[in-house]
């Protein structure tokens, strides 16, 4: 009985192992060092939809209500454009962008409009962003934003 035992406990442990060391094998690994930056490839012309590009600067607040339209990727000319549509008027949108860019360390260098459309001009870390707020119905707006990264 305690050989048997002994087996099943063996063969339980040898199975434990076997998952931890393959679960994840799908998976890309990333590596991180203090000293070297690994440059990420820009694609020269890519379109997309739906999610913020991974070349808009981290941390670029979007609120959770509004929706990304059309993205595209020009690393030609350092350039990133996306459309995001909002459930909320330009006055509102405005003051989300205005109350949240300088708390995440984006630098506003210009903000000025009407309630109908807004300009608002940010910089961090090189890169500078013109986003143009427009009326897009009763209750809703649209934004497009154009990040320069040259």
């Amino acid at each position: 009985m305690a050989t048997r035992q002994t087996m099943i406990a063996i063969v339980a442990a040898v199975a434990i192992l076997g998952t931890a060391c393959t679960s994840g094998a799908d998976e890309p690994t990333t590596t991180t060092s203090s000293t070297a930056t690994i440059p990420i490839e820009v694609p020269d012309l890519e379109f997309g939809s739906g999610e913020v590009p991974f070349t808009v600067p981290a941390g670029f607040p979007v609120p959770d209500s509004a929706v990304i339209g059309s993205t595209l990727i020009d690393g030609v000319n350092g350039r990133t454009e996306m459309i995001i549509n909002f459930p909320a008027t330009v006055p509102d949108v405005v003051s989300f962008y205005e109350v949240n860019l300088p708390a995440l360390g984006f630098a506003v260098t210009d903000s000025r409009g009407t309630e109908a459309e807004w300009d608002i001009k940010v910089s961090k870390d090189g890169v500078t962003a013109t986003i143009r707020l427009t009326f897009g119905g009763t209750g809703l707006s649209s934004g497009t934003f154009v990040f320069d990264h040259s």
